[in-house]
């Protein structure tokens, strides 16, 4: 006999279960997917750090994979509980755990998490170039094609105003993109590179 779930609102009535489970985690057998996280901010660990509350931590999500536990959310947090605790190697923090995820898995479920958080626009556009997302990709792809590159740093070709890329690029589309980038690479070199909408095209 076929066991048929009943629904209320689109919802399965009884119970709703996450995929990811509560685990007890070692501190020391975390590691950061760097495509699937943004950027860590030593200011912003400092500032956790001194007012550090254990009841106000929440709860960090990992994934597991190949014998570690990669963080998707809450690397500020752990680093803040580091410094806050001195000796951390034995410490264990309860998290919601993923099984199975690749990396772009692992940044999708960032972007999921961080949906109606506030996070940077250069974080959020890095972590959905690796999660596969088509316009950011296309994005990348693009600036990759100039000899120029998504950084967080200036020089050297690199373009961090992330949001003004994606603007041009739902405007005009991938060949305007092109076309602006090319234009201030060639007339202004790295000094342009963080306003391409400078050009009129944003």
């Amino acid at each position: 006999m076929t066991h048929k779930t009943s629904y209320h609102n689109g919802a399965p009535a009884g119970r709703l279960e996450r995929a990811a489970r509560l685990r007890w985690v070692l501190l020391s057998q975390m590691r950061v997917n760097p495509l699937a996280q943004r950027e860590l901010r030593p200011a912003r660990v400092s500032r956790l750090a001194a007012e550090f509350d254990v009841e106000q931590m929440g709860t960090p999500t990992v994934s597991y994979r190949g014998g570690w536990y990669y963080l998707i959310d809450g690397q500020h947090r752990i680093e803040a509980l580091k410094v806050w605790l001195g000796s951390w190697e034995d410490q264990q923090v309860q998290c919601w755990c993923y099984e199975g995820l690749t990396e772009a898995d692992e940044a999708a479920v960032f972007l999921k998490l961080n949906d109606t958080l506030t996070v940077r626009c250069f974080d959020r556009f890095k972590v959905a170039v690796a999660a596969g997302r088509t316009t950011e990709a296309d994005i990348d792809r693009i600036v990759r094609a100039l000899g120029l590159r998504i950084s967080a740093n200036r020089g050297g070709g690199g373009i961090s105003a992330t949001g003004t890329l994606a603007r041009v690029y739902a405007r005009g589309g991938p060949n305007v993109l092109s076309r602006a980038l090319r234009i201030i690479r060639d007339a202004y070199g790295d000094a342009g590179l963080d306003g391409p909408a400078s050009t009129g095209s944003a």
